[in-house]
């Protein structure tokens, strides 16, 4: 199933390429919204599970921030970048001096319903480069990452306060996986994103 869902979500993404290359023409003969600029906090609920056995979770904050730019109306095409450090929490519920460094580099493709009306939900994939690292001081200062694609699907939806400005709440589910010094690991991420949104 997961397979699937990464070649639908890869296939998906596909289109972000074409669409920035055809941006100007879109532009141009387009009516109604051209762009979208969000800034969203991003409360993420992340876990690591080992092949070898065992898992490590985490809860923790991210700050992420994307462009996107309309086409056909409905459809919105754009990078984002997000970056956030978070707390280790052991399978076993104790917590260490552990730190999760994380970023992203990525892009999104979102298909908005009811674009031009005050209430616009949306759904949409994402694929991004990823990296995550850890660290700790005990018993040793260590440090490990690795860095991979992720690929996920979001929903959300733009609630218009103003002619241009929107609060903008978003939950997403990201996966992909990792390899920790030769351990690997199936990561999984459920996200609840709450920001604001300039739309013009």
């Amino acid at each position: 199933m997961k397979r699937i869902f990464k070649i639908l979500t890869v296939g998906i993404l596909s289109a972000v390429l074409i669409g920035v290359f055809s941006l100007p023409v879109f532009a141009q003969a387009q009516e109604g919204r051209k762009f979208k600029v969000n800034t969203l906090m991003e409360v993420n609920n992340e876990k690591f599970d080992f092949d070898a056995g065992g898992e490590i979770k985490s809860t923790g904050y991210n700050v992420l921030g994307g462009v996107g730019f309309f086409m056909w109306e409905m459809f919105e095409v754009g990078p984002e970048i997000s970056f956030g450090q978070v707390k280790i929490e052991t399978e076993n519920g104790g917590h260490d001096e552990t730190k999760l460094t994380d970023w992203a580099i990525g892009a999104r493709i979102n298909a908005h319903f009811n674009p031009t009306g005050k209430i616009c939900p949306y759904i949409g994939a994402n694929l991004a480069f990823a990296n995550r690292k850890y660290e700790y001081e005990q018993p040793i200062r260590y440090s490990t990452d690795d860095s991979t694609f992720l690929y996920g699907a979001q929903v959300g939806v733009d609630y218009f306060l103003a002619e241009h400005i929107s609060f903008n709440p978003e939950l997403r589910y990201t996966m992909g996986k990792f390899s920790f010094d030769g351990q690997d690991a199936d990561y999984t991420n459920i996200s609840l994103m709450i920001g604001f949104a300039f739309l013009m």
